[in-house]
């Protein structure tokens, strides 16, 4: 049971992996188009993650990344699910209209631009820029995905730790 609970989480924040979140995903499809329930995703990623890296060393990126998992757990409800999908990526699936999403992603991301992480002496600062976007009936787990990814590029074209969405 250990080994198959393990298989679903990513070992370093404890939150369910891109395979775990995938297959979460694809059950929140069929009750979209069984029973209509409407559903958002929120994609985003840390800002200059590679330069805190590259300055801080891994152990402050992992930390980073630790604190961003911490922030998901703290402030999504219960019926919401939080996946790192890899590397700085997070994605969280939530059964909300467009609108409602929004709010979501901009309150995680006010929350994230006011976090301090202190290592040895020195206070480590991050952000992270959101892309988010609603589930259409004729949509796939790859079209939202890709949609999704889109709006967070564009978040990031458009300066950083913002969060953008369609429509």
């Amino acid at each position: 049971m250990e080994a198959k609970t393990e298989a679903n989480l990513d070992f370093l924040t404890g939150l369910p992996n891109r395979r775990s979140f995938i297959r979460a995903l694809e059950e929140y499809f069929k009750l979209l188009k069984e029973k209509g329930i409407d559903f958002s995703i929120i994609l985003f990623d840390i800002d200059n993650f590679k330069k805190i890296n590259d300055t801080y060393g891994h152990d402050v990126g992992d930390l980073v990344l630790k604190d961003v998992a911490s922030v998901l757990k703290f402030y999504l409800r219960a019926n919401t699910i939080a996946g790192r999908l890899g590397g700085e990526e997070f994605a969280i699936l939530i059964p909300v209209k467009l609108e409602d999403a929004v709010k979501v992603a901009e309150r995680i991301r006010k929350v994230m631009e006011n976090r301090e992480i202190r290592y040895q002496d020195k206070i480590i600062k991050y952000t992270a820029s959101f892309g988010v976007t609603q589930a259409k009936k004729d949509d796939t787990v790859d079209t939202l995905l890709k949609r999704a990814d889109e709006l967070l590029y564009k978040a990031k074209r458009s300066g950083k730790n913002i969060v953008i969405a369609d429509g």
